[in-house]
């Protein structure tokens, strides 16, 4: 600390070590300490800030910073500082007297005493902190004596407000003293759940059922906290909730959701009816009866049900997962419009964790931190496991944020040799990942689900880096104002379609979408005799997944089978259902049921090599094939697609025409069926087509996984030069760069 009589000379020295070393934090705290010393708490804020921002873990000077903050009349901005601390180390007992006084500025009388209570608890010889419950306690006319608020609702307030690890500790404290309130247990539980500690929550939830083994909530609530992992035992507790109080709209609809994440579409269907039934206003519901069918190809009624939701969003009445508004709707403003709802109802209103302008940067390369569930065998990684190996070492500094599971198969291990840094945030907060990403510095932080399933969002809504992309998992607008850009490229994303993105856009050139040029084809490839298929006849396959298939495409392609003689539909075997219900539309409309053939899943390389006996691939709208697009044309198959409106229905569009075949592109089914007609009757242009795809594999920008790199990087690089120089995000354009010029 500067003394008082040396306050002139010790501010000299302790600028002076500033500007020789402008990231030691201690030397900001000094400043900030002499002038806080001097009552001159504005000035001392950004000293304090830039400390916290060199030493991001440190909960010492988050705590030093609110000082300041509340001193200068910002105690909601102390109270966030306090909050950050106070996740990093809960027993520090300054920062929660500190918080009190915040708390008490900010007229919240009650949460305050708590805070000073537990201040007290922690430290019981803090005589600033008794001192402070003591004069809050006179001012409200209480007694010092009296005994303490109602912990229990302390608890409830703490986690309402969802500040969790605040609320764990009062139910905690509770239970002390009444180990078997079932109230207490169940609040306790979910409060665990918000902090992604399911196994202990689902062990307290147990607890619970122990005691109370009828009550509904305790299993509904077991359920969610094994739903991720044990399925199977989440849907045995949901039954059970529903059977304990079936007129429960919230335990049917989680039964169907967990039927759903099952694959067991058609079982859910039930479920929601019920929901609908008991509240036909109950949110997401309709949307998740719509997805339901969709994935089991039932379309009794669908396009009926379909625009009802369509209405229903457009109006505001109702509300669903974004993704599944892609799914089914061509409209990017009303895909804009849900994405803008799910943000503002789902994503967390909190400060930025990292403020402008940014610290120094100590480290040399730009670090890329990339957000993903998907970092194991899954479609994502196999387009983007090359991109990781190439990017540039020398300028990029590659971390990977899974927070997906840990599947143990070559892909993962191939992903954790890729990355210079693996991190798995799996039982992390959305906050504590956002913390952890703040501490590595990260400059660019790159989202790859999106709204997609195990997507989260929350963790940027934290602010964690100083810039936030979203790429390749979601394509969409995420409506989040914490996202700052869009990867994109002229096909997927033209210009008219920008006033529909809250991101700005980067436009790359070629296609947006990273393929692997190291994609292995098995070398055994099966006949089309061991496939099921025709020897001679015409196959017209798609893969897609069956939720992207509808009634309108669908009519499409039996009118081909009908003018095709010989000719068979290939499709993707995903549920039993599906193959049911198809082959049942296929005769509804006059196509022997036996002319769809079904193939099962399998992994990516024996995939790729039976794929090859198809002649053509067949897209769907207003959802194209995305990786599967890239799958046919990467096994020499030509893909026929008819370009949407929105980013979700362009993307085959994108792939075709850097691939060199934009006149496999078509804008309406009409032009579709006929040229998927014409094609049909000419096996010479098929195999022309076929020539090309083989010498792409080789000569084309498309399967170029370093020359994407380059590009990617100098997007990247752009960006954050105009970070640098003060400016906001804006859309862009990058041409192709040689690896020479960049």
């Amino acid at each position: 600390m500067i003394k008082l009589g040396e306050w002139n000379a010790g501010v000299e020295s302790v600028r002076a070590s500033i500007v020789a070393d402008p990231a030691d934090a201690s030397a900001y705290l000094t400043l900030g300490n002499a002038l806080m010393q001097q009552g001159r708490a504005g000035e001392a804020v950004p000293l304090f800030d830039m400390a916290t921002r060199l030493k991001p873990g440190d909960a010492d000077l988050l705590n030093s910073l609110a000082c300041a903050l509340r001193e200068s009349g910002e105690p909601l901005q102390a109270l966030a500082c306090l909050d950050r601390a106070l996740a990093l180390q809960p027993e520090l007992a300054r920062a929660h007297n500190n918080r009190g006084s915040a708390l008490r500025d900010l007229k919240r009388l009650d949460d305050a005493r708590a805070a000073y209570e537990r201040a007290v608890e922690l430290d019981p010889r803090n005589a600033l902190a008794r001192d402070n419950l003591h004069r809050l306690m006179t001012a409200v006319g209480l007694s010092p004596d009296q005994p303490p608020l109602d912990i229990l609702a302390l608890g409830d307030s703490h986690l309402s407000a969802e500040r969790a690890h605040e609320a764990l500790h009062y139910y905690d404290q509770h239970l002390r003293a009444h180990p078997d309130h079932a109230d207490a247990l169940n609040h306790r539980g979910a409060a665990l759940l918000a902090l992604q500690r399911r196994e202990d929550a689902a062990v307290t939830f147990g607890r619970l059922i122990g005691i109370e083994p009828d009550n509904a909530s305790a299993h509904n609530n077991l359920g969610a906290s094994l739903e991720l992992d044990q399925p199977e035992r989440a849907l045995e507790c949901f039954e059970r909730a529903t059977q304990l109080d079936p007129d429960n709209p919230s335990y049917w609809f989680h039964r169907a959701q967990v039927l759903m994440r099952m694959d067991r579409h058609e079982d859910a269907v039930p479920c929601l009816d019920r929901v609908l039934v008991l509240q036909p206003d109950f949110p997401l519901a309709l949307a998740s009866r719509v997805s339901a069918q969709r994935s089991v190809c039932d379309w009794h009624q669908l396009p009926a049900r379909t625009q009802a939701l369509h209405d229903a969003l457009r109006s505001g009445r109702l509300t669903e997962q974004p993704f599944q508004t892609l799914v089914h709707c061509d409209d990017p403003q009303l895909h804009l419009q849900c994405a803008r709802r799910h943000a503002a109802a789902r994503l967390p209103a909190v400060p930025p964790m990292w403020v402008a302008p940014g610290p120094p940067r100590a480290h040399r390369r730009l670090r890329i931190g990339y957000l993903s569930a998907d970092l194991h065998e899954h479609a994502t990684s196999l387009l983007m496991a090359g991109l990781f190996e190439c990017h540039d070492r020398e300028r990029f500094e590659v971390f990977a944020y899974s927070f997906g599971p840990d599947r143990q198969d070559p892909m993962r291990e191939r992903l954790l040799r890729a990355f210079d840094h693996f991190v798995d945030i799996r039982h992390l907060t959305d906050e504590a990942a956002a913390q952890l990403m703040l501490e590595h510095r990260i400059d660019i932080a790159v989202d790859l689900k999106g709204y997609t399933y195990l997507g989260r969002p929350g963790i940027l809504a934290h602010r964690p880096a100083p810039l936030q992309v979203s790429y390749l998992g979601y394509p969409g607008t995420l409506g989040a104002s914490g996202i700052d850009y869009i990867v994109a490229d002229a096909q997927v994303l033209p210009t008219d379609q920008h006033r529909h993105y809250t991101e700005k856009v980067v436009t790359l050139p070629g296609c947006y979408q990273v393929n692997d040029r190291a994609r292995i084809i098995s070398t055994s490839r099966p006949t089309r005799r061991a496939l099921g298929l025709p020897e001679d006849g015409m196959v017209f396959c798609c893969f897609n997944n069956s939720a992207k298939l509808g009634p309108e495409i669908f009519n499409v392609w039996m009118r081909l089978l009908h003018q095709v003689p010989g000719s068979v539909l290939w499709l993707l075997a995903d549920f039993a259902a599906v193959e049911r219900n198809l082959r049942r539309e296929a005769q509804g409309r006059g196509v022997s049921p036996e002319r769809l053939v079904f193939a099962p899943r399998l992994r990516n390389a024996e995939h790729l090599a039976r794929l090859a006996q198809a002649d053509l691939f067949l897209d769907t709208l207003p959802y194209n094939a995305h990786t599967t697009t890239s799958d046919a044309l990467w096994a020499g198959v030509p893909v026929l697609t008819c370009r949407g409106q929105a980013f979700a229905g362009r993307v085959a569009a994108s792939l075709l025409v850097a691939v060199g075949l934009p006149e496999l592109v078509t804008d309406s089914l009409q032009d579709y069926e006929v040229l998927a007609l014409q094609l049909a009757h000419s096996p010479g242009r098929r195999q022309a087509l076929r020539e090309h795809l083989e010498r792409a594999r080789v000569h084309s920008p498309l399967f170029d996984t370093t020359g994407f790199a380059r590009n990617l990087e100098a997007a990247y690089r752009h960006m954050w030069q105009r970070h640098r120089d003060g400016l906001r995000p804006a859309s862009f354009e990058i041409e192709a760069l040689g690896a020479q010029q960049l």
